[in-house]
């Protein structure tokens, strides 16, 4: 593992771009700690501390690519001295952190190696781009095969998506809605299957007995029961991304804007 970790880090540091990807911890204007602990992907203590790696989210426990997120983290810095740019703090009081790790940027090695994805907060692109990339490799998260699943990736496709209705959109739930279609010329039982956005909160789940037939589509709205933890809107009106996830925990579409 440690293997592939360093080599993840090779990789992001070469198709960085060092006109606007900070390449070692003194362009953050940096703290070192010692991680003590690694959480889940994205998260990991010092001392008393926890730390969230900023701009970038990993699967939550219990999510499809979970256990590999965090597998990879521990295996590449638990134990070590790392240097950490504190961005901000969330809701949890975890401070928010740019990593470098022996100079390569960790939160681009992670959405490069395809076990996270970048969230739409900033101005710098490269993590949306590292994501892009890895999306269109089919690696990690994205891959055909992940979590163990198996046969082709069904052609359900995001076709249309409403996320800033008129008016504020906590007024206006039914108006956020996203339009996903069966492309193939078989029915496609999504029973189970699941939307989310690029956060932690945001889920919806098919219930038990939703087929689409061959061309036909299904439209879910921020409004409809489903969405936990729901009664919120869903998407971000500066940018987001919408996953559907199958039974097996893959990816079958993304759709970002």
């Amino acid at each position: 593992m440690r293997l592939a970790f360093l080599a993840v880090l090779l990789v992001a540091a070469c198709s960085a771009d060092p006109g606007r990807t900070p390449t070692s911890a003194s362009d953050t204007g940096s703290d070192t700690v010692t991680v003590e602990a690694v959480i889940d992907g994205d998260t990991f203590e010092s001392g008393a501390r926890r730390y969230r790696l900023d701009g970038v989210n990993a699967p939550d426990r219990g999510e499809c690519g979970y256990d590999e997120a965090r597998d990879w983290l521990a295996d590449g810095i638990e134990g070590t001295t790392v240097d950490v740019g504190v961005t901000g703090t969330d809701q949890f009081d975890r401070s928010l952190v740019q990593v470098h790790s022996d100079g390569v940027w960790l939160n681009l090695a992670l959405v490069s190696a395809g076990l996270a994805i970048a969230t739409s907060a900033g101005e710098d692109h490269t993590l949306l781009e590292a994501e892009e990339q890895a999306y269109a490799e089919r690696i990690g998260l994205w891959a055909p095969d992940a979590c163990d699943a198996h046969g082709p990736i069904p052609p359900i496709r995001v076709v249309d998506l409403s996320f800033d209705p008129p008016g504020p959109d906590e007024e206006d739930l039914a108006g956020e809605r996203v339009v996903l279609a069966n492309e193939s010329d078989t029915p496609v039982d999504v029973a189970g299957w699941r939307i989310r956005d690029e956060s932690s909160l945001h889920r919806f789940t098919f219930p038990p007995g939703t087929v689409l037939a061959p061309g036909e589509t299904v439209t879910v709205t921020s409004a409809d029961p489903g969405w936990v933890p729901g009664h919120s809107p869903v998407w971000n009106n500066g940018g987001d991304v919408v996953l559907v996830i199958d039974s097996f925990g893959r990816v079958v579409d993304r759709y970002r804007y």
